[in-house]
């Protein structure tokens, strides 16, 4: 009889985690279909509505990637936890997670989550195993959020909008002007066709830049900020660990700034005008001054697929 080692199940959820992300990277995962379609198979949501429940589906799927497996990787790669100390953070970090995710139509991505939390418990689990099983994971989940975001109504906000009188103090920008020196990137928009070249920051953040070359080439879905102006991000395959030394703010951030947010879903963001949030980003690179100007008019599609007609903009991240 053969043994199933530790080992050989770990490789066996990160591959099964890895093809299920793939497959939705193009595609719409039934589970989104289903959430904000109403067809899940249990009755969710009061009054015979389930815009409630998608709601609050959508904003556990954002944070269960930003605020609990990120950190939880992280916890496992950089601090002195053991193997089993690690699980049981994640164990008490993810339990509402788990069990509303699992009610709201997501039995799948909390069965690989129980899987993952076995095998942390064995004791001849190999934790490089488990870091790389986890890394699969939190790739599954941000391409759910990924989709999540993309269909979530946000139209509805121009039903809160705030009197033109209420409009803040612009933000006076103190920053020194960055330079990005490294290798180059094509990020190419279809249908439109609208293709820009940029140069990464490794001379800022090298660590980072490298692994996110790894995950290129790469075609995501392309989507809008909701909160910080004129920027566009997708959700990357790349799952980044990497120390970072340049950070800037969002804020400050002129026309064709490249940044990559590790600990809110890897993402590549690209600012293409006016930004708000005060929040430092790590510096990722900078489009070439003569192609910013191709930013405006695409932003103002993604924002409207974004926020409205729900068109699939492909982004395609290539290297030059």
């Amino acid at each position: 009889m053969t043994t199933v080692t530790s080992k050989s199940t770990l490789a066996s959820i990160a591959a099964e985690l890895d093809a299920l992300a793939l497959s939705i990277q193009e595609t719409e995962p039934e589970e989104i279909l289903n959430l904000r379609t109403g067809a899940t198979t249990v009755r969710v949501g009061n009054e015979e509505q389930y815009f409630t429940t998608w709601a609050t589906t959508a904003g556990l799927l954002r944070d269960y990637a930003a605020r609990t497996l990120y950190p939880v990787l992280r916890l496992a790669v950089f601090s002195e936890l053991t193997l089993a100390q690690t699980a049981n953070v994640m164990k008490e970090l993810e339990a509402g997670y788990n069990s509303l995710l699992s009610y709201s139509g997501f039995p799948t991505l909390t069965s690989y989550t129980k899987r993952l939390q076995a095998e942390a418990a064995q004791k001849h689990t190999d934790p490089d195993e488990w870091i790389a099983a986890m890394k699969s994971l939190l790739r599954y989940v941000n391409r759910l959020d990924a989709w999540s975001h993309h269909y979530f109504p946000w139209y509805l906000g121009e039903h809160f909008a705030k009197p033109v009188s209420d409009k803040p103090e612009p933000i006076v920008n103190t920053s020194e002007p960055l330079k990005c020196e490294g290798p180059q990137i094509r990020l190419t928009w279809q249908p439109y066709g609208i293709s820009v070249r940029a140069t990464l920051a490794s001379n800022l953040n090298e660590q980072l830049c490298t692994e996110f070359l790894e995950s290129v080439p790469f075609r995501v879905l392309q989507d809008h900020a909701v909160v910080a102006g004129e920027s566009m991000f997708a959700w990357t395959p790349a799952v980044s660990l990497a120390s970072v030394q340049t950070r800037e703010r969002v804020c400050d951030a002129p026309p064709g700034r490249l940044r990559f947010q590790q600990a809110t879903g890897q993402k590549i963001v690209v600012a293409y005008g006016t930004t708000t949030e005060t929040v430092s980003s790590p510096v990722l690179g900078a489009v070439f001054p003569e192609d910013v100007h191709l930013l405006p008019q695409l932003g103002k599609h993604v924002m409207e697929s974004t926020f409205r007609n729900k068109e699939h903009i492909w982004l395609e991240v290539t290297a030059l």
